[in-house]
C-alpha cells in the first residue's frame, strides 16, 4: 500500500492561521480606544499601564497554577516605563507600532 499525498493534500489537512500584517496585532483592543481618550499609551497583551505622578509604569501580569492548591495565582513584574513627556514625542510618530512591538518582545523574552 502507497502513500500518495500531494503538497496540495497535506496543506488541506492542517490549515494554517492568517498571518496579520497589522501593526497592532500585540494591543489589546479596547485599548486603542481608551487610550485615545484618556491620553495614555495603548496597552500591550500580557501587560497593563498603572500611572504615576509623572507617566506609567507598564507591569508583565500573568497567572500560574499553584501545585499544591490547584488555584491560579495572580503574578506581576514590572516591565518599564513611560514618562508624559516621552509619550508626547512618540504620539508624534508611529506609538500604537512600537509599543506592540515592544510587548511582544516583552512577552517572548520575560522568562516567567
Amino acid at each position: 500500500m502507497e502513500w500518495d499525498e500531494s503538497p496540495k493534500q497535506k496543506s488541506a489537512a492542517k490549515p494554517k492561521k492568517p498571518v496579520s500584517k497589522s501593526p497592532f496585532t500585540g494591543l489589546k483592543k479596547k485599548s486603542l480606544k481608551q487610550s485615545a481618550e484618556k491620553d495614555m499609551p495603548p496597552t500591550p497583551l500580557g501587560h497593563e499601564w498603572r500611572e504615576t505622578e509623572g507617566g506609567w509604569n507598564l507591569i508583565r501580569c500573568w497567572s500560574e497554577k499553584d501545585s499544591a492548591l490547584g488555584k491560579k495565582i495572580k503574578k506581576e513584574r514590572y516591565a518599564g516605563y513611560l514618562s508624559r513627556q516621552a509619550w508626547q514625542v512618540m504620539k508624534e510618530h508611529e506609538h500604537e507600532k512600537i509599543i506592540a512591538q515592544i510587548g511582544q518582545q516583552l512577552r517572548r523574552h520575560g522568562g516567567r
